[in-house]
């Protein structure tokens, strides 16, 4: 039986994570291409977490769930924690294969998502070079697909998002799937 001061401690990391994200960006406000249809599944967002006291870095979180679920338990405290560093950070829910999609959609809500991070370096305190990308599990593998296929920008887009490159600046895997082949 917890004490009323746990109680007390554990009502307020809660409150604490529950508040600390910002409202949802939807990625793609007009429809994702290829979405498959209107409900939450076939809507990808980026959840920002403005860090109070900014360094310039930001760091774009992909959680795992072997693209069939994403386990934002994950990447919500590193989010956090990140933010105490002066680190903004940003979480993606992507769009899964158990809703239907298959590759590449999940590296273009990761691509997408990395192009909104950079074309709003400014708007969110974050220097546009200084930003990286951590994924987990299945994330992991969405970042390193991130950190190795990327684009430098249409430089001829009049869109100032189109124009710059979804390069992260570094990359962290934690505990990736590389691999979808199996040993024998």
């Amino acid at each position: 039986m917890l004490s009323q001061a746990m109680k007390s401690i554990l009502f307020l990391l809660l409150t604490t994570a529950l508040l600390a994200g910002e409202k949802p960006i939807t990625l793609w406000p007009n429809g994702a291409p290829g979405a498959l249809g209107t409900s939450a599944k076939d809507i990808p967002t980026l959840t920002p977490y403005l860090s109070a006291k900014p360094t310039g870095a930001g760091m774009l979180l992909i959680p795992g769930g072997s693209y069939s679920g994403i386990y934002e338990g994950q990447a919500e405290p590193f989010a956090l924690w990140l933010n105490e560093q002066g680190i903004t950070a940003f979480v993606l829910r992507y769009r899964l294969g158990s809703a239907g999609y298959r590759y590449p959609t999940q590296l273009q809500d990761a691509v997408e998502a990395m192009l909104q991070i950079r074309g709003n370096a400014v708007k969110w305190e974050i220097d546009p070079k200084r930003i990286g990308v951590m994924g987990f599990s299945a994330g992991g593998h969405l970042a390193s697909s991130l950190a190795t296929h990327f684009d430098a920008g249409k430089t001829e887009s009049k869109d100032p998002i189109d124009g710059v490159s979804c390069r992260p600046d570094f990359a962290v895997l934690c505990y990736p799937v590389i691999t979808f082949t199996q040993e024998k």
